[in-house]
């Protein structure tokens, strides 16, 4: 199976905050955790391992839960498992009193979804090389000012020379050499040239004799002899420029990869959505259903008047009944033109008769039905068993996977014999790669990276905090702890000496805070160094608990000394513990998650253990449990005997290991899912989104329609170009993300001015081709048609702007070639067909063709014409368009961006 598992470098969080936006800040999101009654992580309140975090009714308070499980990150669901109902945890012994049907009293979910992502860092910048190697001229003879010395000058082939005298295989030219002379430094005078390389060997004695005789001896110069230096030089530096574009391309492929897991468990089951029909469907479900609602009309000929829509014999046919509103279909075939559907199964509701008092057609549960008037609904492929799809499902981040589901105790009180609920998701990621080789690699390779994607500020215990941006500036405070903050919203200034400071709120003592000025220099990081972050041994004792012995666990549950603990409990313990009451429990967990410097230092735990999931027997998981129950007496071995069906039913590793990669003892690396988003969440004070390019750019109806080049072009873009003719929002918006990423094109500056330029230049994203003839670019109507490659009638309407950033001239089309790879000059026009090719020659225009301004040394980089002119919106115009056509439009827009995104 070909793997088409996409890298990331970018994780999120599963739910936005309570105000609905996303979180700019780790640490609301671990105070909000604080609020779950007990799955923390990494210890639950029974002192035993927890590798996930829990989202429950109190973290409400805190998430926008009700709008659906977000997935992290790009990746693909590899497995999973969805309730048709929930099972019930209520024991068999009081259940048995209750009526068989009915919901169950007290629901659980045994429903999860499991991601498979790849984190790889981006790669370095890799400049394309020359694409021709330069032309070496191989002159002659060369001119030395000596016998065998140094050159000084050349002699191209076929010059004829007067000779003087004869030494050691060289002769002095007699004079002057010719004019054809090439010199090194200036012209030498009586300059001497290998004998060997004339169309005679002159010897001394004929050289005297014709002196004598007042006779002039001549040669002419026949042998190859040395190359030009300036075009060996010139050579040279081509083969070092090929070798450095080998090595970067070799970086990039050698780049440090995870596989890693996120694990949503305990999703609603398929009644939840049935029970509520205007809850959005997740992405992924992939069996398409068709329900009779608003849109089915038609009626039945008698009172009372039934309302659905009408079933035919074939599209357009004899009616063989009526699918009444409520009923929900399946559809196996589609007409020629995919207006009309056979009914292959009736899921629920029926068929109405169209007369009174006649019968449905026997046709009728198979017939044709009219789609556009039923609404589409997803399913999954199936309900109450562990599937893993033969072709992984792609999911993107932020896709909507599920909703909370339940997970209600089997001893949960009931309140008039009603159904209880315990609304939760478990939330847990891992990898079973070699995570401490893989963070090592992230730190050697962080060195490749250019400075603007080292993004993160590092502050460190001792750090002083000043009250001015400047080097003399009042030390108002000491920073205690290491602390990492994201560079996109700190506030920056320059002082005189042009150093860089930002403005912070950092800790400065136990529950204290302070904010004022850092110096930038030296303290700027990536994600890629993994600050903060420490893999710790959570393997022993079994199960990763502080007890070991049951009878030494029940004596201090009675109130004895305190059991043996582990290396990882320990460590814990000594963060934990503040107030140094030898405790550790939720308690402790919530304050920590409170605090400023605890949270994160619980965020960086990276912990060795085996995944809860993994119940190959009880005997062998949980064993301990039973003995330490059995002291305990009558009471908690019942208690133990309710749970155990439970936890039996919500294992899956074993079933699915093999077949997705995961290893079969199930010990793997679990991280903090907020402490990993922390490190390598998006920028989202400059995220790009559907609904805000709608809200700035005033864009609301279809992009790329064409629309703006008049009714003609409209039709001929539709017709030449369906796979970009309005082309899917949100895919847009996915594409246009990825390529920004791959193109480093990162700063909220750099992607404000590069969204301003795009929208002009594709006439507000109407399209991506000009809408003029090109006529204009053709050689004799341009004058600049020739230098950029225009040498032929035609080239101009062939060669014309194509893309978001319109790729103009054939020169330009050229270059885009040599860095893709594809041939894009014998076929232009796939960059206007092709919505990937669209953007990404954009960010490739923007970041190696621009105008080059060696005051800033862009080089035609606008990246760092940006960087150097952030409100020059005239000067980045002039880069991406050659003038300033546009320019008020352009200008207005990177104000609207600014203003939305705040930027300073």
């Amino acid at each position: 199976m070909m793997d088409t598992l996409k890298p990331t470098s970018r994780i999120g969080h599963p739910f936005k905050n309570k105000e609905g936006k996303a979180f700019t800040d780790p640490m609301p999101a671990y105070a909000g955790l604080a609020l779950a009654n007990g799955g923390h992580y990494p210890l639950g309140t029974n002192g035993l391992f927890h590798g996930g975090i829990h989202f429950s009714a109190a973290t409400a308070n805190a998430f926008d839960q009700g709008d659906g499980v977000r997935c992290l990150a790009d990746g693909e669901i590899v497995a999973y498992r969805l309730d048709s109902q929930y099972p019930d945890a209520t024991p068999a012994t009081e259940k048995s009193s209750q009526p068989p049907q009915g919901p169950a009293l007290r629901p659980y979910s045994t429903g999860f979804v499991l991601v498979r992502h790849r984190l790889q860092p981006p790669a370095p910048p890799v400049t394309p090389p020359p694409s021709e190697a330069p032309t070496i001229t191989r002159y002659g003879a060369r001119l030395a000012a000596r016998p065998g010395g140094p050159s000084v000058g050349w002699l191209p082939l076929g010059t004829e020379v007067a000779m003087a005298e004869e030494r050691d295989g060289w002769v002095r030219v007699a004079g002057m050499p010719p004019e054809q002379t090439r010199w090194l430094n200036g012209p030498v005078a009586n300059a001497w040239l290998p004998v060997n390389a004339l169309d005679s060997n002159p010897s001394g004695f004929g050289l005297k004799l014709a002196s004598l005789t007042g006779q002039t001896v001549y040669g002419k110069v026949t042998v190859p002899c040395t190359p030009d230096p300036g075009q060996v030089r010139a050579m040279q530096d081509f083969q070092a420029a090929q070798a450095e574009y080998r090595r970067q391309c070799e970086a990039a492929v050698a780049r440090p990869t995870l596989t890693f897991y996120s694990l949503y468990m305990h999703l609603a089951d398929g009644a939840s959505y049935a029970t509520y029909p205007e809850r959005p469907r997740p992405v992924w479900w992939n069996k398409l259903r068709y329900r009779a609602g608003a849109k089915s009309r038609d009626l039945t000929a008698y009172t009372p008047r039934l309302v659905g829509l009408n079933i035919r014999q074939q599209p357009k046919g004899e009616k063989l009944g009526l699918l009444t509103r409520g009923s929900c279909i399946e559809v196996d075939e589609h007409s020629s033109d995919r207006k009309w559907g056979r009914i292959s199964r009736i899921v629920e509701g029926n068929i109405a008769p169209l007369q009174a008092n006649a019968q449905v057609s026997t046709e009728a549960p198979n017939g044709w039905v009219f789609l556009k008037e039923l609404e589409e609904e997803r399913e999954p492929e199936g309900y109450d068993r562990i599937i893993c799809p033969r072709e992984p499902i792609p999911v993107a981040a932020g896709a909507l996977l599920g909703h909370l589901g339940e997970d209600t105790a089997w001893h949960a009180p009931l309140a008039a014999n009603r159904t209880a609920s315990s609304p939760l998701l478990h939330l847990e990621v891992f990898s079973a790669d070699d995570v401490p080789r893989f963070i090592d690699a992230c730190r050697q390779w962080e060195r490749h990276l250019p400075e603007n994607q080292h993004n993160l500020l590092a502050l460190n215990t001792g750090d002083e905090l000043r009250g001015e941006p400047k080097a003399d500036g009042e030390v108002i405070a000491t920073l205690q702890g290491p602390q990492t903050l994201p560079l996109s919203g700190l506030k920056s200034h320059k002082d005189e000496a042009g150093k860089a400071w930002r403005q912070v709120k950092a800790r400065t003592g136990p529950g204290t805070t302070a904010t004022g000025w850092v110096e930038e220099t030296g303290r700027r990081c990536s994600p890629w160094r993994w600050r903060g972050f420490q893999v710790l041994d959570a393997t022993s004792p079994p199960g990763g608990s502080w007890w070991e012995d049951a009878n030494e666990f029940v004596n201090y549950l009675r109130g004895g000394p305190r059991p043996k603990e582990s290396e990882f409990v320990k460590r814990l313990r000594g963060w934990l513990d503040t107030n140094k009451d030898g405790k550790l429990d939720e308690t402790e967990l919530d304050n920590a998650l409170r605090d400023q410097l605890l949270a994160p230092l619980l965020g960086g735990v990276i912990a060795y253990h085996e995944s809860e999931w993994h119940v190959p027997s009880w005997e062998s998981k949980y064993g301990m449990l039973d003995k330490v129950a059995a002291l305990l007496g009558p009471l908690a071995q019942r208690n133990l005997e309710a749970e155990k069906p439970r936890v039996s039913k919500l294992q899956w590793w074993t079933e699915v290991a093999l077949q997705v990669g995961l290893p079969q003892d199930a010990r793997v690396y679990h991280f903090h899912p907020v402490g990993l988003a922390g490190c390598f969440q998006k920028d989202s004070c400059c995220e790009i989104t559907v609904e805000f390019l709608e809200e700035v750019l005033g864009k609301t109806g279809d992009w790329f329609t064409g629309k703006g080049g008049g009714k003609r072009f409209e039709e001929n873009y539709k017709d030449n170009y369906p796979d970009v003719y309005k082309f899917n929002k949100g895919k847009f918006v996915e594409l246009l993300n990825l390529a920004l990423e791959r193109y480093s094109i990162s700063s909220c500056d750099q992607k404000a001015h590069f969204l301003s330029q795009c929208f002009h230049e594709s006439a507000h994203f109407e399209s991506t081709i000009e809408f003029a003839s090109g006529n204009q670019y053709n050689p004799g109507v341009h004058p600049d048609a020739i230098k950029n490659g225009n040498t032929e009638m035609g080239d101009g309407p062939k060669f014309k702007g194509k893309g978001l950033i319109q790729l103009t001239w054939k020169n330009n089309y050229k270059r885009y070639s040599e860095h893709r790879g594809i041939d894009f000059v014998s076929s232009p026009e796939l960059i206007a067909s092709n919505m990937y090719n669209s953007i990404d020659a954009s960010c490739w225009y923007w970041r190696h063709n621009g105008a080059i301004y060696k005051k800033h040394n862009a080089k035609g980089d606008i990246n760092k014409l940006v960087d150097a002119e952030k409100e020059n919106v005239g000067l980045i115009t002039l880069a991406v368009n050659g003038g300033n056509r546009g320019l008020r439009e352009r200008e207005l827009l990177f104000s609207k961006i600014k203003q939305k995104w705040n930027l300073k």
